[in-house]
């Protein structure tokens, strides 16, 4: 009878722990507002944006639409917040939809930019996109990871 608890509760800690460490390998989820960034063109890649400077870069290639002449930035206050962002590409028949989260794992004190993508159809239609994350400012020698995966 005694060896039957020590295995039940050896079992509950087991579960409650499993619990623990499975929520915090999720992360919190980091508020992210989505920005809008047009006349770029930006090549594909991962963005961990957190001055002024890199931000203007992102438009120093400005498309040649006639638009995107007099085109102007969002503001954004560097002090307060780092702009993430994927610039990436599928293919398909139409714009593939595009989920994203931003999470904070404590543990290894690392930020998770993840991308999810469903793409619409088998064409050979090369469809690129851009993320960009606005979300509060990242802490100097924090991680900042990116993953992607695809929908199906």
């Amino acid at each position: 009878m005694k060896t039957m608890k020590i295995i039940l509760a050896i079992i509950t800690c087991s579960f409650f722990l499993n619990k623990l460490f499975a929520q915090e390998s999720n992360g919190e989820i980091i508020p992210c507002e989505e920005i809008r960034i047009m006349c770029s063109q930006s090549k594909g890649g991962n963005y961990i944006i957190k001055s002024e400077t890199e931000y203007h870069a992102q438009i120093k290639n400005r498309s040649p639409h006639p638009d995107c002449s007099s085109y102007e930035l969002p503001t954004i206050d560097f002090t307060k917040y780092t702009l993430l962002g994927i610039v990436t590409g599928t293919y398909g028949c139409s714009p593939p939809t595009v989920e994203h989260n931003v999470y904070y794992t404590s543990f290894n004190n690392t930020y998770l930019f993840e991308l999810k993508v469903k793409r619409h159809g088998d064409c050979l239609l090369n469809l690129s996109f851009e993320v960009w994350c606005l979300v509060p400012k990242i802490p100097d020698g924090s991680n900042v990871e990116f993953k992607g995966s695809e929908l199906q």
